[in-house]
């Protein structure tokens, strides 16, 4: 990166590059790669770069302005911060890039929870999340009662092998263990909304 000065530390343009020296003076034959010597004499100095800061607020810019000559004539990469939005509609308009932000995020929020849910069903197949709540409630009514019917645990336990109570308190488990990470997904996503404001 370079500037072109008018010799006298005034910047005349910035930035600037070698090539648009070349450009601005076709009739000089210059050599193929240029030192930072031989490019001071057509006023022409390279800038040290810097990290431009990050902006203060979401209503605020970082610019690239022209660069600062220092003590030793050196020249260092300078940003400074203006305001996103001008003008007499100032307001309106940070109003309205306030919501978009908002929905922005909240679009973010959304696509965080269904990650996280997918993640957790991942670990199960559709058919056997769909049948949850149906081995829940068996579950449930058995463990109340020994002698209620339980025709959806019968016939996992006829195929699996498995007695009863060790079925009943797998299906509980199983079920709650879901629930539990479903819920602090979703518990999640609520209070990140709701810190939007």
């Amino acid at each position: 990166m370079y500037t072109l000065t008018d010799g006298n530390g005034q910047i005349v343009e910035h930035p600037y590059s070698v090539a648009q020296l070349r450009g601005a003076n076709p009739n000089t034959s210059f050599p193929r790669e240029m030192t930072d010597a031989q490019l001071a004499e057509w006023n022409v100095y390279p800038v040290t770069p810097t990290t431009a800061p990050e902006p203060s607020s979401d209503y605020k810019v970082i610019v690239e302005v022209n660069p600062v000559l220092n003590g030793d004539g050196t020249w260092t990469q300078t940003f400074e911060e203006q305001d996103r939005f001008t003008g007499d509609d100032k307001a309106a308009k940070e109003a309205a890039y306030a919501e978009q932000l908002k929905r922005e995020a909240i679009a973010k929020i959304e696509a965080d929870f269904e990650a996280e849910v997918a993640d957790i069903t991942s670990q199960y197949s559709r058919t056997e999340i769909d049948t949850f709540s149906a081995q829940r409630k068996e579950a449930e009514a058995w463990n109340a009662d020994n002698t209620v019917a339980t025709p959806f645990i019968d016939e996992i336990i006829g195929n699996n092998n498995r007695q009863k109570q060790e079925q009943v308190d797998l299906i509980l488990s199983k079920v709650a263990l879901y629930s539990q990470r479903v819920g602090r997904a979703l518990g999640t996503k609520q209070r990140r909304i709701a810190d939007l404001g």
